[in-house]
């Protein structure tokens, strides 16, 4: 939840940076941090899923993520012609932010439900 968040944040800061070595640096942050989200995330839903349902869980992950993609690419273009360049990048903030919030809330539970998963690959 921390690395999406801060990925999020690097690129609006890096959009809204008034000289370019802040703006390079806060790119840099968020290429760095980016790699990192999608594995995380398939590692977390692998371990909470029954092992006879992992290849489903994973297509059907690739089709969110190219639907999310293509649905991402038109809001930020619609934004980018209301608001410019800067504007659409910096408005990847707010979801970045929502879907910290959201991963994190799932911190409580994610917990309880991995142990009797792990138990059960473990006898599998």
């Amino acid at each position: 939840a921390r690395i999406v968040a801060c990925s999020a944040l690097a690129f609006a800061a890096g959009a809204a940076a008034p000289v370019l070595p802040l703006t390079l640096s806060a790119f840099f942050v968020g290429l760095v941090l980016t790699p990192m989200i999608v594995p995380m995330v398939t590692l977390i839903m692998i371990a909470v899923t029954d092992p006879a349902g992992r290849s489903y869980m994973a297509s059907l992950f690739g089709v969110g993520l190219a639907i999310g993609g293509l649905a991402g690419a038109a809001l930020l273009n619609a934004v980018e012609k209301t608001y410019g360049t800067a504007g659409a990048v910096v408005s990847i903030a707010l979801p970045g932010l929502v879907a910290g919030v959201f991963i994190a809330s799932t911190a409580r539970t994610i917990r309880a439900e991995l142990v009797p998963v792990r138990e059960e690959n473990v006898n599998v």
